[in-house]
């Protein structure tokens, strides 16, 4: 009985499966369309302009499709697609892209495209080497367009940001100058005769110091009180004048 029982299920799948291959058509193709990767890559390529104009982008950027699926099949009907970034815009590595096509508002299975962002801005570099306490003028720096991915804000965009101020550093011929390679120049020296101002329960008031050491705008220094002999620590407001701290 088993055995009969195994021999009919057996002659079942043997008539039955090639029937159902023999019974598929040309017009069952025809019921299915191709995305392509053309309408793939316009629909992500729509996404990120979008994105990017949205997100007030300084500077100028470029996209690079660095993978897309290969085409896929989905069935007949009015298609739109619904796009989104996974991880947001990435402007260093790679961005992720998912787009689902929509078939008559029924939603596709979800394909992944990657594209780089390249974004470039006019930043300033070194006209010539510079050696460390350089003062800057117009001759020593320009502007070009460099790629600059996520460190945008470590680099000046306009040559005024820079005049003079001087290198922290060496910097070689067309080096980007950064923020950390650049600072304000040394405008006391020790021994300076200046104007100590400090606030006592809101009122100002100024004294005669002396400075203890070298100071830039913007540095706590050390400085003495004239009158009182006591040293004190105090802001570098400019050649002249530092703010008790």
């Amino acid at each position: 009985m088993r055995k009969l029982c195994f021999t009919a299920v057996l002659l079942w799948c043997v008539l039955t499966f090639p029937l159902r291959a023999l019974a598929y058509t040309p017009a069952d193709a025809a019921e299915m369309q191709t995305v392509s990767q053309e309408q793939m890559k316009e629909a992500a390529e729509a996404f990120l302009h979008e994105s990017l104009e949205a997100a007030v982008v300084e500077g100028r950027y470029e996209l690079e499709c660095v993978h897309l699926p290969r085409p896929m099949e989905i069935p007949l009907g009015a298609v739109s697609f619904q796009v989104q970034t996974s991880g947001g815009l990435r402007f260093w590595g790679n961005t992720s892209v998912e787009i689902t096509p929509v078939v008559d508002g029924v939603p596709s299975r979800t394909i992944r495209c990657h594209y780089r962002i390249h974004l470039y801005d006019n930043i300033v570099v070194a006209a010539r080497p510079l050696q460390p306490e350089t003062p800057l003028t117009a001759a020593d720096v320009r502007l070009e367009e460099r790629e600059i991915g996520t460190k945008g804000k470590r680099f000046f965009t306009r040559i005024d940001e820079v005049l003079g101020k001087v290198t922290a550093r060496p910097v070689t011929i067309g080096r980007a100058l950064e923020r950390s390679m650049i600072k304000s120049k040394v405008v006391l020296q020790p021994g300076t005769l200046v104007t100590l101002v400090a606030s006592v329960n809101g009122v100002e008031v100024k004294m005669e110091g002396t400075t203890l050491q070298p100071g830039r705008e913007g540095e706590i220094i050390r400085v003495r009180n004239n009158s009182s002999r006591r040293i004190i620590r105090a802001k570098v407001i400019d050649a002249t004048t530092v703010e008790v701290v």
